[in-house]
């Protein structure tokens, strides 16, 4: 008799262990983001993910990575549906030589055009994501500016250009001249110059950047507060707590005269790591509230003679299930260098600066990682290899749906839905059957909901149960149902014709497996 008691005193134990540990605010999210579409519910459900962490039986440690988790779909499901386009900059301003800038371009929607140019702009060369723009010199010594266009699908983005004019000047009360011909930069940490000025900047050595200015002085010595803009690849302005308004910083300068002379401006940076992200950032000198010299500093990834991958020391490769191909560049090693640890479902054909990457389809409905490197000498770059599992041969087949209606179910009145259903290759998988309300008229909407509690996040009346198969291959031969009649939102009296679908889904991946043929009903509101 012990072994009974035995059993039961352990079921408890972990029952209540397991209720400790129950966040509903979780579960609900969870079922939301499955029954999403768009971006407005995925924003809500974000919003519920978040608020998980106020659940009664919130617990860090069991809880933290699936919030965490959800919210991280959600962005990605946001992103996937939202229309975007984004430049690597908004704003050009170009000297009175002239110049090329390229410009970064990031969009879901196919192609991308540039529209609308000033006369004195050219398109260098195009890509699938970057535009090379030349700009010509302005003989004039009147600045000049326009705005211009970059599309993409519906999407446009504004760019604006300005330009110095010939031999501009700033002048001081005594009408002297001072003229900015040109910037230098150099490495700086710890008051000390690392490189030549004009020397490459490389990030893993990047410290601070030291700024030398090139003048012709004005008749007379002149002190002037310079101010300075450090822009970077995404037009973000660098600052800190002691910066100006509007201004990365400042410094009070004084000017000598003559021709070919040296300034110094403050380092800007951090002498222990970099700061700066990779890429083209923008340098601007003001005096006077005018911009006096534009330069560009270039920070490239890495080292001095890293090896690196697409321009980067390490990167993670994602694929789907049906796999696919990428060509990716290698820099840094000449055309010394191998491949190592390539994956069992990939393969590789090596070229001189460049490999192709293939990932084989994945029939597996599990995904699958592992990671190879490109080596040279004592250099590496790791790749980690993602791809997701197979999900076609996960399946489910509606067989039969019938009704029961005038019942009773925990003090309420209405109808109840029965299904039966197969499903093939979903053990362990959590599944869904859902019936969804649609009015059986031309118009054919949604049911709207009256109190949030059987419905989808859009508001639409709905009922769902979930289900968990224990086995590859399952059937249920009587799934069901209950369907308060009271959620039908219905004030006219009379009889309403309505009409639902059973759909079942698999929540594990994400996917709507099957639905049924439509079900009539009619229902009388006396």
């Amino acid at each position: 008799m012990r072994r009974p008691t035995i059993l039961l005193l352990s079921l408890l134990i972990a029952a209540t262990t397991a209720f400790a540990g129950v966040n509903k605010k979780l579960n609900e999210a969870q079922r939301l983001f499955n029954q999403a579409t768009t971006i407005e519910q995925f924003q809500n459900v974000k919003k519920r993910f978040l608020a998980a962490k106020t659940d009664v039986g919130y617990v860090a440690a069991e809880h933290d990575a699936a919030i965490n988790e959800g919210v991280k779909k959600c962005d990605r499901k946001i992103a996937e549906l939202s229309p975007n386009l984004s430049l690597s900059t908004s704003s050009l301003s170009f000297s009175a030589d002239g110049g090329s800038y390229t410009i970064s371009v990031t969009t879901n929607q196919g192609s991308f055009s540039v529209n609308g140019l000033p006369s004195w702009m050219s398109v260098n060369s195009k890509g699938s994501s970057s535009v090379s723009l030349y700009c010509s010199a302005n003989s004039s010594t009147s600045s000049r500016s326009y705005s211009f266009t970059i599309n993409a699908g519906g999407l446009s983005r504004s760019v604006s250009v300005s330009q110095r004019g010939k031999q501009q000047a700033v002048n001081n009360n005594n009408n002297a001249k001072l003229k900015v011909t040109r910037l230098d930069f150099a490495n700086q940490a710890n008051g000390k110059v690392l490189n030549n000025y004009g020397d490459p900047f490389y990030n893993d050595e990047t410290r601070r950047f030291a700024a030398r200015i090139l003048y012709d002085g004005p008749a007379t010595e002149i002190t002037k507060t310079v101010y300075v803009k450090i822009i970077e690849p995404d037009g973000t302005l660098e600052t800190f707590s002691g910066s100006p308004s509007g201004y990365t910083m400042s410094d009070e300068i004084t000017f000598r005269p003559g021709t070919g002379n040296y300034a110094y401006l403050p380092a800007y940076g951090n002498d222990e790591v970099s700061t700066f992200p990779v890429g083209t950032l923008r340098y601007e000198v003001w005096i006077d509230g005018e911009c006096v010299n534009t330069s560009y500093i270039t920070n490239n990834p890495g080292a001095p003679g890293a090896l690196l991958v697409d321009g980067q020391s390490s990167l993670t490769l994602n694929f789907d299930a049906d796999g696919g191909t990428r060509t990716l560049s290698v820099s840094g090693a000449g055309s010394d260098w191998s491949t190592w640890g390539i994956p069992s479902f990939c393969s590789v054909n090596k070229g001189s600066t460049t490999f192709t990457l293939t990932c084989e389809a994945n029939t597996s409905r599990d995904s699958r990682s592992d990671y190879m490197k490109i080596k040279a000498g004592d250099k590496e770059v790791r790749i980690d290899i993602k791809q997701e599992g197979a999900r076609s041969n996960i399946t489910a087949k509606i067989e039969k749906v019938w009704m029961e209606h005038d019942v009773w179910e925990n003090g309420e009145k209405g109808m109840r839905i029965h299904v039966k259903f197969d499903n093939k290759n979903m053990k362990g998988h959590t599944g869904r059957v859902i019936a969804y309300f649609y009015w059986d008229d031309s118009n054919g909407n949604p049911l709207k909901d009256r109190d949030d509690r059987y419905c989808t996040t859009g508001g639409n009346v709905c009922v769902g149960e979930g289900f968990t198969p224990s086995y590859d291959n399952s059937t249920y031969n009587d799934f069901k149902l209950f369907m308060p009649l009271d959620q039908f939102d219905i004030t006219t009296s009379g009889k309403h014709s309505i009409k639902f679908f059973v759909a079942i889904r698999d929540n594990t991946i994400g996917e709507q497996l099957t639905d049924s043929d439509w079900q009539y009903i009619t229902y009388t509101k006396n």
